[in-house]
């Protein structure tokens, strides 16, 4: 990794961001919290910031913009499971209010390999676009970001304990790009849950 990466990673990955991060919530502070992050020097700067300081406008656009299609997408592959399984609609039910995010798009996958058997190359597709945009959507809103090594970039990476170390530099453009792709996925959707009302009159 290269020097000044290196520098970067220590200067912003280490106590004193994480405790300033922490205040800049709207939630209430943990007791002790926010006597630690004085400690730092953190609160008396600045108050409530909007944004964080170190990445860009466009880059807080986009991280925005996943965000939002990111929970489209969520919603969407509910309510096509939905639909496959309406002529079931406590079984419905009980499956998505109980199983988690990865075993949603395995039963999305099921159900629509098991209606549509003969679409399974497309289905196939479809399915590893939605966890390869998963992960990125993990990695674009969990990960901390610090700047990039050149100007027109940010860096997220992995800053937890005991973690595999891992980092992604993105422009704010191909941010915005996994925020179009989760949209195009959204609209697929849509179009595979009108097809499931039509299988399943």
């Amino acid at each position: 990794m290269p020097l000044r990466l290196s520098f970067f990673f220590v200067l912003c990955f280490g106590p004193p961001l994480t405790a300033a991060s922490t205040a800049c919530s709207n939630r209430p502070h943990a007791p002790g919290l926010v006597s630690i992050s004085s400690s730092f020097g953190f609160l008396g700067g600045f108050a409530m910031p909007t944004k964080l300081p170190h990445i860009t406008d466009d880059h807080h656009f986009a991280i925005a913009n996943v965000a939002g299609r990111a929970a489209q997408m969520d919603v969407q592959i509910e309510k096509t499971i939905a639909a496959g399984l309406r002529q079931q609609p406590k079984t419905a039910e009980y499956l998505l209010k109980n199983f988690g995010a990865d075993r949603i798009v395995g039963l999305l996958e099921t159900m629509l390999l098991d209606t549509f058997p003969e679409e399974a190359d497309q289905i196939d597709a479809l399915l590893k676009t939605i966890r390869e945009l998963k992960t990125d959507r993990n990695e674009i809103l969990h990960w901390p970001w610090i700047p990039g090594q050149k100007p027109e970039t940010s860096i997220s990476a992995t800053a937890r304990p005991f973690r595999e170390f891992r980092y992604n530099e993105l422009s704010a453009d191909q941010i915005q790009v996994i925020a179009d792709d989760m949209l195009a996925v959204t609209r697929a959707l849509l179009e595979w849950q009108d097809a499931l009302h039509e299988r399943l009159e």
